[in-house]
């Protein structure tokens, strides 16, 4: 019997012995300290969030371009607006009055602007139209159409100008034009992006549905 306690104990004393050196050789090679890996479910979740935050830096862009086509629209508006009010009143050439629609087109702009600030639903098609609008420039006859009197940047060509007769000018209002480039870029990544969503709501929403196909 004491034989076979001190044979016990040897192994209780050989398997700790071990285990203790197998602890220090895990110890000083860093083996000991390396994490587990991560379970599938936090992988997920992590590319649900990243996928957001990406998506949440395309959104910022799309806003920020609303907002500054927004403002544009709102100030090109009033401005339409002074030369209406300085065309009635004598002060500015009354030629810009009918040009301008007597005043209809300008508020249109600025309704536009307003709405496109407030992210109305159809507020970038009715931008849209309003831009390309402002794109041309036509003269011929007496007849002018440069609805971008107020705000322009347009380039202008003199045609079919010989025989002493009325000359035809066209142009193009390369501002409008930029800011219709703008929008069409926005409308593009509107089905991607939806500007009226809160990213986080978005990103908390998505992480949801992935960890319901868990």
């Amino acid at each position: 019997m004491c034989l076979a306690r001190f044979g016990n104990g040897w192994a209780n004393n050989s398997l700790q012995v071990s285990a203790g050196l197998l602890a220090s050789q895990l110890a000083s090679s860093g083996a000991g300290c390396v994490s587990p890996p991560a379970p599938p479910e936090l992988n997920r979740w992590m590319l649900a969030f990243s996928g957001a935050y990406y998506e949440d830096k395309a959104q910022i862009m799309t806003r920020i371009t609303l907002k500054l086509i927004a403002l544009f629209e709102i100030i090109s508006g009033l401005a339409g607006l002074v030369f209406i009010g300085g065309g009635i009143a004598g002060i500015l050439p009354y030629d810009a009055v009918p040009v301008l629609w007597f005043g209809l087109f300008p508020l249109v702009s600025v309704i536009a602007g307003a709405l496109l600030w407030l992210r109305w639903r159809y507020a970038v098609w009715l931008s849209i139209l309003v831009q390309l609008l402002q794109v041309p420039f036509f003269y011929s006859g007496g007849s002018l159409l440069h609805l971008g009197l107020a705000l322009n940047l347009t380039v202008k060509a003199i045609w079919n100008a010989r025989d002493g007769g009325s000359p035809t000018v066209l142009g193009i209002n390369f501002l409008a034009l930029g800011v219709l480039i703008g929008l069409l870029w926005c409308r593009s990544a509107l089905p991607e992006v939806d500007v009226s969503d809160n990213a986080s709501n978005r990103a908390l929403a998505s992480a949801l549905r992935v960890r319901q196909d868990l």
